[in-house]
């Protein structure tokens, strides 16, 4: 059963058509999937503290990430690499370490000074909450500072996923997001309380980073 599953991830799809109906159809699950998601939210915490608490947080890394994305976006990386590829396997590979690791660095680096920073974002960009909900806005804000870093580095690696026209893989990455999400919800919120909502963003976004990690390391 596993080996199938992974089979199914790993298959090359061929046609323009049959990768944008397969685009298009995980897209619509992707959507279906988000609004279960914030309909879990609504039954679970309703409008109140903690609901606020975890969207404030959601901002600055959702911000770090959107930047980071347009700076390397796909749209300009793909034509690059395969540019590259065709100059040889090894030159496209040297070219993506090197984009890999100046990426890397910048994120982690943002990230890194926006953690410590954290409870003066919080208190400046929300003014309106009290003590007690900038201290959780910056606790939850530091844990979710994770996902900028795997998903960019995700993003990154899908344009290898998309050059070896591995559809699947691609267009499976934000259904993995959503359902870490819904994950820390269900699962660890009640062991470990508002953090494991955090985690559960972070944990969606390693799952959209490893479901590309094995081509990856194939590919070389």
């Amino acid at each position: 059963m596993v080996k199938r599953i992974f089979k199914l991830f790993d298959r090359e799809i061929g046609g323009l058509h049959e990768a944008a109906y397969l685009l298009g159809i995980f897209a619509f699950l992707s959507q279906l999937l988000g609004f279960l998601r914030d309909r879990l939210f609504a039954s679970e915490f309703g409008a109140g503290p903690v609901l606020d608490a975890y969207y404030a947080a959601f901002r600055v890394p959702d911000l770090i990430f959107i930047v980071g994305a347009s700076a390397v976006s796909l749209s300009v990386l793909i034509p690059f690499l395969g540019e590259r590829l065709s100059e040889g396997k090894e030159r496209a590979r040297r070219f993506l370490d090197t984009v890999f690791s100046a990426f890397f660095l910048g994120m982690a680096l943002i990230s890194a000074v926006a953690y410590l920073v954290a409870p003066f974002l919080a208190g400046r960009f929300f003014p309106g909450f009290g003590e007690e909900q900038v201290a959780q806005t910056a606790t939850l804000m530091r844990i979710m500072l994770l996902q900028p870093i795997f998903l960019g580095v995700s993003n990154l690696f899908a344009s290898v996923t998309q050059l070896e026209r591995r559809f699947f893989i691609y267009a499976a990455s934000p259904i993995l997001y959503n359902a870490g999400i819904i994950a820390g919800v269900l699962f660890l919120y009640p062991r470990v309380g508002v953090a494991g909502l955090a985690w559960g963003v972070a944990l969606g976004a390693l799952l959209h980073l490893a479901v590309q990690i094995p081509l990856l390391l194939r590919s070389g």
